[in-house]
Formats: C-alpha cells, sequence, structure tokens
C-alpha cells in the first residue's frame, strides 16, 4: 500500500467522521490531485512535488472562498 491510498482511506475515514458527526467536510483534496491522487504539477513545488507553490495556496484559498455554508442559512 503506498501513500496515496494510505492518504484515500484516511480521506474516507474523515469523510465518514464528518457525516456521523453532522459536520461540514471540505473535499479540497481532490480539486489539488491528478487523476494518479498526487497534487498536480499546476500546483506542486518543482523541487519536492509534495508542498503548494505559491499556485497551490491561491487555488486552495480561491475553492474555500466559493465552497462553503453560510451558518445564517442554517437551521436546526
Amino acid at each position: 500500500q503506498n501513500c496515496t491510498q494510505t492518504f484515500g482511506l484516511l480521506l474516507s475515514a474523515l469523510k465518514q467522521l464528518c457525516a456521523d458527526e453532522k459536520c461540514w467536510y471540505l473535499d479540497i483534496y481532490s480539486m489539488l490531485v491528478d487523476e494518479y491522487g498526487y497534487l498536480s504539477s499546476d500546483y506542486a513545488f518543482a523541487g519536492d512535488g509534495k508542498h503548494f507553490e505559491k499556485s497551490g495556496y491561491v487555488a486552495w484559498a480561491n475553492y474555500m472562498k466559493t465552497h462553503y455554508v453560510d451558518e445564517g442559512l442554517l437551521t436546526e
């Protein structure tokens, strides 16, 4: 089992925990990775392929700005 598979299992468990606890889960992982589950070269630091370049942080911030829940609209 490689790191990508292990990370996928971790994300699945986190999604399930959020569902069980009725918490919101924002999936930024899917928009940042390539078809193999690795950090996209569009966002990865060329030196190691594991850390964000500036473009990765910008993409992450932009995603979060457009994918959130306005708690004022929620009802019990």
